[in-house]
């Protein structure tokens, strides 16, 4: 255990560069009120609003949470949504010198709204999207990744479908270049398309999807093998919600790693950015997927008990390995 807490204990080295679609996330808190007499619809008091950083952004805050040294480069719109992901960003330490403006996009938004009884947890009852995708990124972005990517020790492609950290993007840094840092991949929809990584970390409904396979199929073996050639990946960690994780290395070695903690999640939101964190800057400082499987792991069981897109810092991560000793230590002894 001891060993797996330096590693956690090491973050604070670790230098990290997020290329992500950064989404503003809106709340909506509402009390439940009654139903309309007009219509069978449910009227709501609105109680109060929050703004939280989403996608990307939501990466960037576990990195810095967990005491990693990060940075984001991606673009947002010349709108109001922009500058609050702007301000967000400041306020939670990270600067934004890298967050370019431009006025042919707009910035994602996903509005959620959540509802209940006064004193009663309030739960998300619908959720509203806003954003497309664009594949007009300003010249200066690819100026900046081009100079600046050397410096790190990792580069997270945070891709949640809006064109900031496509594919495309990917391959436009890699051309004539062989000097290129450890490429970490989270994409929601095109996995399948990001060529010669080091690893990627799906869940298994995107790793299905990806492999162009049916999930009822329930071969994990024959969709990390997949993965792993469309890929040219390094390693394939695919993560089964209530079922743990199962990786899989380019060599075919197996771990399949259960779920620690309790089956009753309280909310998966965020969980992927949790888990491509420490996941991430565990592998930097211990260049082993398996060890770095089993931190992200913990820190995905302590998220989803959290209400919302949470993270997890320094602290909590090294008590959760203390509170899970006994199953890891099973794991170790079972893969040695």
């Amino acid at each position: 255990m001891e060993n797996l807490k330096k590693i956690v204990r090491a973050f604070k080295s670790v230098k990290v560069l997020v290329v992500g679609d950064l989404v503003l996330d809106k709340y909506i808190y509402a009390t439940t009120s009654r139903v309309s007499r007009e219509a069978p619809i449910l009227v709501l008091e609105e109680d109060f609003v929050e703004y939280k950083l989403g996608g990307g952004g939501n990466t960037v805050r576990n990195f810095k949470d967990l005491g990693v040294q990060v940075n984001i480069l991606s673009v947002v719109g010349e709108d109001e949504e922009g500058e609050k992901i702007k301000n967000l960003l400041v306020d939670s330490g990270i600067p934004d010198s890298m967050i370019l403006k431009t006025k042919k996009f707009k910035t994602p938004l996903k509005t959620r709204v959540l509802a209940g009884e006064t004193n009663t947890r309030k739960q998300q009852v619908f959720r509203i999207d806003r954003g497309k995708r664009t594949d007009n990124l300003p010249k200066k972005f690819f100026e900046i990744l081009d100079s600046i990517y050397k410096d790190y020790d990792v580069i997270i492609f945070s891709d949640y479908g809006y064109g900031i950290s496509s594919y495309k993007v990917l391959k436009k840094l890699k051309k004539n270049k062989s000097d290129l840092p450890p490429i970490f991949v989270d994409s929601r929809f095109e996995l399948f398309k990001f060529k010669s990584i080091t690893t990627a970390t799906p869940n298994i409904t995107e790793a299905y999807e990806s492999a162009n396979l049916k999930i009822k199929n329930n071969n994990l073996q024959r969709v990390g093998k997949k993965l792993l050639a469309i890929t040219q990946a390094d390693a394939i960690l695919i993560t089964l919600g209530s079922e743990g994780m199962y990786l899989i290395e380019r060599n075919l070695n197996e771990y399949k790693i259960p779920i620690f903690g309790d089956r009753n999640i309280v909310d998966v939101t965020g969980a992927g950015d949790t888990v491509i964190s420490v996941f991430a800057s565990s592998w930097v400082i211990a260049k082993n997927f398996f060890k770095a499987a089993i931190l992200s792991n913990v820190a995905g069981a302590l998220t989803v008990m959290k209400a919302g897109a949470s993270t997890i810092a320094m602290e909590e991560l090294i008590n959760g390995i203390n509170k899970y000793k006994d199953k890891i230590s099973e794991l170790f002894k079972r893969y040695s």
